[in-house]
């Protein structure tokens, strides 16, 4: 789990990282005023791509446990770090030698159910929210 919850903190941290790299153009062009920092920033992002926004949400909870509050556009896609889990991928031995499985486990075997009911695999959504903000640094 340790590698499925660095994987969720250090994409929400990139996203700083592309927010103060080039503050001025972000500024502009997401609309953000002079004292709005990265996590005003992250909140336009999430409104951009559900992927992020579930990793935003990931982010936060695993940091604050249950998120108390809501966003400012009332977005959140989950309540609280219960809502990730892990799921067995598999019975011991149908998976191939030295893949990361540990007791019916592996990293892609973590999963979280949004509130609204459905389940995403949280690497999915990690790869999909980074290919999203490396498309924010595109030229």
């Amino acid at each position: 789990m340790r590698l499925v919850l660095s994987a969720v903190a250090l994409t929400d941290m990139l996203a700083a990282q592309i927010f103060y790299a080039d503050e001025t153009k972000h500024r502009e062009a997401f609309g953000l005023k002079p004292k709005q920092d990265d996590s005003v920033f992250r909140e336009k992002l999430a409104e951009r791509d559900d992927d992020f926004r579930i990793l935003r949400d990931l982010a936060k909870a695993q940091k604050h446990v249950k998120l108390a509050r809501s966003d400012s556009k009332g977005t959140r896609v989950i309540e609280g770090a219960h809502q990730m889990t892990g799921r067995s991928t598999g019975a011991w031995g149908t998976r191939a030698w030295n893949t990361g499985q540990m007791n019916g486990l592996t990293v892609a075997g973590y999963v979280v159910t949004l509130n609204n009911g459905s389940v995403r695999n949280v690497l999915n959504v990690v790869e999909r929210a980074q290919e999203f903000l490396e498309s924010c640094i595109k030229p």
